[in-house]
């Protein structure tokens, strides 16, 4: 069937694009605009599909390629603009679908103050999320890969429309890179059929996808209970609010960074050229790269180091040496030099002086403590020092785990950490956050398509934990902890800052089934200190934390062990991996999961049930209803049943290999089945807590709006919601987090979230 795709230029078309709006239902809709960033950019135009196959593109503004400038367009004397906006109203109760709704919600709200996202019925990038978690969530990579079900030659189109797209652009003088993609320079009759196609294939999909949303029952885990409904009332609203900084402090802690980052430099260089073995090292580099010589940048630095400033200057004011000037030369060594260029005549010491010199000004320092390539010189060829790790090339490799290593011994080795550490300070937090900012604020990113278990996936996660004593040095705890202080309140304003109380382990114990695990929840029991005791067979040591032989207290290393293979057992770590993670034999590693599995028989055989429905179904759900797809491992299955598993049997399969490829493929697909089993197990628990989490998020949005707060969930990290809330609406607010926390969704466990109210990101942390 042909594309009817049009594009609104004159009175009759908006007559019949209004016509069109008011005759549908369910309405594709798409803004194009000059920029990535609703807060300062402009829309051009909007699309709209109704019916498949079709589409309507109205443009506001165009390129005007001789003038080298965007121009607002008018229709009978009228601006596009006013026009587009008694247009968009119209799709105020409609049912609307997007593509990556947020971008263009917010651009609306902004550029045209018409809010749609209540309208909002589907964005088909979260659509595509709950049916296919893997990806891909491009629009166009997404058509390609249903080009067959969708009845479209996407990947022909797609490459054709890019070419195109990029030719035009180029000509009409924009950027097509990566970083600058100036869609609003190309020509509008191809932007506009670019555009239709959009909404076109957005409707398209969403038709495509709504059968098996509903085939596979998750139509109210999609519309009604989570996705959409989570969507629309918090995830946009927290791309929307972002965050004050506190400016003044972020640029005084900048330079007081700055001042450090320099002090350790120098010093971890001085403590390495102080060793002889690194002074022959920097020295041989330096005479290496700028030997003495009697013309250009040696002889020049030479005579200034030397304090010749008495000789005459060239025009480029460089030292003039020629037969009238060098005899002006006051120092003997250096004027026999410049006139033969035979090095001996000078002393060793300055000769070397300059070329050390030279160096430093030209790579900045005499050693580069962020190359990998010369720290791993001085440590294995000229300190002595063993490489703890290979590269995959075989080479030595110097990284932070070897730093860490050297750092017991090694004073530079410290410091050199330190360095590394404050410098992902800088660059990570105060640089990003000040580079970053609009008028003082910060605005984060949340994909809710941007994991598996449908976990937020933000930049506000990277925000680093507050440390304690003893953790790091006190240099870096320092900074470290300050990072979170940047972010403030505004006046009048608070912060509640509500953390779910170990939600993963809460989860972990709830949806195993195990009566011993729930009840370590119930008993008010470390979780940690409860494994410890099973796992290494302790005997007359206690759980409670109140009790004087708290495993915590009396054998806190046993416990630290617990930790690391709590959840690792379950999800899938064998002997093998536990063994490398607590540095023991794989049979003693073995033990420790037979001891923890003994004392914990519902878990597993959760685990054993779980693999299971892997293997046989390769569907995994959650207690709430979201599905993880794993095709793979029940395709694998049926061929190899659990063999690649069993490792006697593998390795009679690898010897069976003649071919080295069909070995390697092999390994890969033994891989590929081990990983899948092991998401199986990690998605019920993943997914279950994104759920507590997301449900949570949709439940305080309305309490807060049913009651008339002035509130708003501002960010989401993890498990921990920071609530943006006015001073007197605090208190109440405080006590809907904490009862929407621990009720929205029910597990045998219980769970417990305490709100801190605060000025700032760090009180509540505190």
């Amino acid at each position: 069937m042909e594309k009817a795709y049009k594009i609104i230029t004159d009175q009759a078309g908006v007559v019949e694009l209004a016509e069109y709006i008011k005759k549908g239902n369910i309405i594709s809709f798409d803004t194009e605009t000059t920029s990535v960033n609703p807060r300062t950019g402009k829309i051009i135009g909007f699309s709209i599909s109704a019916n498949i196959n079709e589409g309507y593109y109205f443009p506001t503004r165009a390129w005007n390629n001789e003038k080298q400038e965007l121009e607002d367009l008018y229709i009978s004397g009228k601006k596009c603009d006013d026009i587009a906006i008694q247009l968009i109203k119209m799709l105020k109760g409609k049912k609307l679908v997007m593509h990556n709704a947020s971008f263009d919600v917010r651009f609306t709200l902004n550029f045209y103050g018409i809010d749609l996202r209540e309208d909002l019925y589907c964005d088909t990038m979260l659509l595509t999320h709950t049916l296919k978690e893997d990806g891909p969530f491009g629009l166009k990579t997404i058509a390609i890969e249903l080009q067959h079900e969708l009845e479209l030659d996407a990947e022909k189109e797609a490459n054709e429309e890019q070419i195109l797209m990029k030719e035009n652009i180029k000509k009409n003088g924009g950027s097509t890179s990566k970083e600058n993609y100036e869609l609003f320079k190309a020509d509008m009759d191809l932007l506009g059929r670019y555009a239709a196609a959009d909404t076109d294939l957005t409707l398209r999909l969403m038709t495509h996808y709504l059968p098996i949303l509903k085939e596979q029952g998750l139509w109210d885990f999609f519309f009604v209970d989570e996705v959409m409904p989570l969507y629309r009332e918090v995830t946009i609203s927290m791309e929307e609010c972002g965050t004050e900084l506190n400016i003044t402090l972020m640029q005084e802690i900048r330079t007081r960074i700055v001042a450090d980052l320099n002090r350790l430099e120098e010093e971890i260089i001085q403590d390495l050229v102080d060793k002889t073995e690194v002074q022959d090292w920097v020295v041989s580099r330096a005479l290496k790269k700028f030997p003495p010589a009697k013309r250009g940048s040696y002889a020049q630095k030479l005579l200034e180091m030397n304090g010749e400033t008495h000789l005459p200057l060239s025009e480029v004011g460089r030292f003039s040496l020629s037969g009238k000037t060098i005899p002006l030369i006051k120092d003997e060594a250096i004027r026999s030099f410049l006139e033969t260029g035979i090095d001996i005549y000078l002393p060793q010491s300055t000769a070397i002086a300059v070329s050390l010199q030279l160096l430093k000004e030209d790579e900045g320092a005499l050693i580069n403590i962020s190359s990998k390539q010369q720290m791993g010189q001085i440590c294995f060829e000229h300190l002595g020092i063993k490489p703890i790790s290979q590269t995959r090339k075989g080479n030595d490799q110097f990284n932070d785990d070897l730093i860490e290593t050297l750092a017991k011994d090694h004073t530079w080795a410290a410091k050199l950490r330190d360095h590394n550490k404050l410098t992902k300070i800088k660059s990570s937090y105060i640089d990003r956050f000040l580079e970053g900012a609009e008028d003082g604020r910060y605005f984060w990113y949340f994909k809710q398509h941007g994991t598996t278990s449908g976990r937020f996936s933000s930049d506000c996660q990277q925000l680093p934990r507050i440390l304690e004593p003893g953790e790091v040095s006190d240099l870096v705890l320092e900074y470290n902890n300050i990072v979170r202080s940047f972010l403030i309140a505004e006046k009048g304003r608070k912060f509640i800052i509500c953390d779910q109380s170990s939600l993963e382990p809460r989860v972990f114990a709830s949806v195993s089934g195990d009566p011993n695990l729930i009840n370590v929840f119930l008993n008010n029991e470390d979780l940690y200190s409860r494994v410890a005791i099973q796992a290494f067979k302790l005997r007359g040591l206690s759980a409670n934390k109140d009790d004087e032989n708290y495993v915590k207290k009396v054998r806190p290393e046993l416990r630290q062990r617990a930790k690391a293979i709590a959840l690792a057992i379950p999800y899938g770590a064998g002997a093998w991996q536990i063994g490398q993670t607590l540095n023991i034999p794989i049979p003693q590693a073995q033990s420790l999961i037979d001891g923890y599995l003994e004392g914990f028989p519902e878990l597993a055989r959760w685990m054993s049930d779980t693999n299971l429905r892997a293997q046989t179904t390769g569907i995994i759900k959650s207690k709430v209803g979201r599905i993880r797809h794993l095709g793979r491992v029940a395709q694998i299955y049926s061929h190899f049943e659990d063999n690649l598993m069993d490792p006697r049997l593998f390795s009679q399969m690898k010897k069976m290999m003649k071919n080295p490829d069909e070995l390697k493929k092999l390994i890969q697909l033994r891989m590929e089945y081990k990983n899948g089993l092991n998401n199986s197990k990690n998605f019920c628990i993943q997914s279950l807590a994104a759920s507590i989490m997301n449900r949570s998020a949709i439940a305080i949005h309305r309490d807060f709006k049913a009651r008339g707060l002035d509130a708003k969930i501002m960010l989401q990290i993890h498990d921990e919601f920071v609530i943006n809330c006015s001073a007197e609406d605090v208190e109440e607010a405080a006590k809907i987090v904490k009862y929407r926390m621990e009720t929205t969704v029910d597990i045998p466990t219980g769970l417990v979230a305490e709100p801190n109210i605060a000025e700032n990101f760090s009180q509540g942390h505190e």
